[in-house]
């Protein structure tokens, strides 16, 4: 129609064609499909190797990303969702731990979440936020035809804390959607009140609240009006709308809990990662580059949609109560970035390692460096920065100092941008070194036992025993 009345000429049209083309096959998971079985199987089963061996102590990289829930909230908030975030993970860890055993065959069903009679983790069942398998599964694990395969990448990603980690930070924040939005109407229906009675002009902070309801899905001036019709002199509470709601006409209840629906659903995803079709670029949706962007979605989602609005709308644009607020969650996201770096290497190596320790003047080995990559702040470029790093120290050099063709390990470095790639490679040299770097390889190679100072440093010591009496 925009066509046919000349808004757009053929070109636009063709251009709009093509991106809708893209996001219905993105949403369906057919961009850029492998059809071929046999590279299918191999891509899934490279993928799902990769995601056993790297991921297994991948909960303590995404702490710091929880705290981006506190983004927007008051002092008192904060305090409130740290406390709801801690609650729903154990909530999430135990159910999870409890249902591993029934889905690997014991006699007896998986816990269903809505047992717990929880509110803030039915805010999330209803809302479709905690998925069967988790939507980690579907954005970093493997959805294939293969039952056993993807029941496998389900219940690893319930051991890992992962899943009840995801689920933490969305239920926390969702608790605090209407209270926050209910201030955001409150300062547009205070402008609308002066402009009715003085003529007055918009406050930058009215227009400020009203831009992000807009940026929310809501119309903040039917919302208001609705809700006038249920009484009081502020924006009531979400239980006193609830109850009110009986009061209205069907279309004015409808919309009005159609809109708290989609107030909870994006206020939760505003600083909470899930990626979803559209909220990445096309590389990332395509199966043929699935391999080189695996693990990269969610820092994907992360550049392009919530440290922009870190900075544009809590920040540059914000009052400055807020941009203060937000201020000190991005603190307290470093600092527990730093926590988290500190206690996984407590647990994996039994202290700072010393690759850290004796490389900490060079960035990308630096403490610092491995903090920031925790937080999520330095997004995607950084990963560019970081492979185009490795490419040249660890291609060019090998080649000098191996007196190899650079050319071949230029490209065996290109090739290992893709995690299960390169984590072949580094078998293929560990076990080729023998030794003591190849113990720690073969050990390295089971999930969760192969990452704890605990239990690998007693199998690395038995299989160096071992092929000490065989020599």
């Amino acid at each position: 129609k925009a066509r046919e009345e000349g808004e757009i000429n053929q070109e636009q049209y063709e251009s709009l064609l093509r991106h809708a083309k893209r996001f219905m096959q993105s949403e369906k998971g057919s961009f850029q499909r492998v059809d071929n079985p046999y590279i299918r199987l191999i891509n899934n089963s490279l993928i799902a190797q990769a995601t056993l061996r790297l991921m297994d102590m991948n909960a303590f990289a995404n702490v710091a990303e929880m705290f981006y829930g506190t983004i927007g909230l008051t002092p008192k908030e904060k305090v409130k969702y740290f406390g709801k975030a801690v609650k729903i993970f154990f909530q999430g860890a135990a159910t999870d731990y409890y249902s591993v055993p029934s889905m690997m065959g014991a006699p007896y069903q998986p816990f269903d979440a809505r047992r717990l009679n929880d509110k803030d983790v039915n805010r999330l069942l209803e809302s479709g936020h905690i998925l069967p398998g988790s939507d980690v599964l579907e954005v970093e694990g493997v959805k294939t035809s293969s039952p056993t395969l993807e029941k496998t990448m389900k219940i690893f990603y319930m051991i890992n804390l992962v899943r009840s980690q995801n689920n933490a930070p969305r239920g926390a924040r969702m608790s605090f959607a209407w209270s926050s939005i209910s201030k955001l109407l409150e300062k547009v229906r205070v402008d609308k009140d002066s402009l009715a009675r003085t003529g007055g002009i918009v406050s930058p902070t009215g227009l400020w609240a009203r831009d992000r309801l807009n940026s929310y899905g809501l119309d903040p001036d039917r919302l208001i009006e609705i809700i006038n019709k249920i009484g009081g002199d502020t924006i009531p509470s979400e239980s006193d709308i609830l109850a009110g709601v009986s009061t209205l006409s069907i279309s004015d209840s409808s919309f009005l809990q159609d809109q708290m629906g989609l107030a909870e659903i994006n206020f939760t995803d505003e600083f909470t990662a899930r990626p979803q079709p559209g909220s990445t670029p096309a590389i990332f949706e395509s199966e043929v580059f699935r391999p080189f962007t695996q693990f990269k979605r969610f820092l994907a989602h992360v550049t392009a949609n919530m440290v922009p609005r870190i900075w544009n709308t809590y920040i540059k644009n914000a009052p400055p109560g807020t941009s203060f607020d937000t201020f000190s969650s991005v603190i307290t996201i470093m600092a527990t970035a730093y926590l988290a770096q500190a206690l996984k290497d407590t647990i994996a190596y039994g202290g700072t390692p010393e690759w850290i320790e004796d490389e900490d003047d060079k960035f990308f080995r630096s403490s610092t460096y491995r903090a920031m990559n925790y937080t999520g702040f330095l997004g995607t470029p950084e990963l560019m920065l970081e492979e185009l790093n490795s490419i040249w120290k660890k291609g060019v050099n090998s080649a000098i100092d191996d007196e190899q063709n650079s050319i071949a390990a230029i490209a065996m470095e290109i090739a290992a941008v893709a995690p299960s790639l390169g984590v072949l490679q580094s078998d293929v040299k560990a076990f080729r070194e023998g030794g003591e770097k190849g113990a720690e390889r073969a050990v390295g190679m089971i999930p969760f036992i192969g990452s704890l100072q605990v239990t690998k440093q007693p199998l690395i010591e038995l299989i160096e025993s071992l092929n000490s009496k065989d020599n």
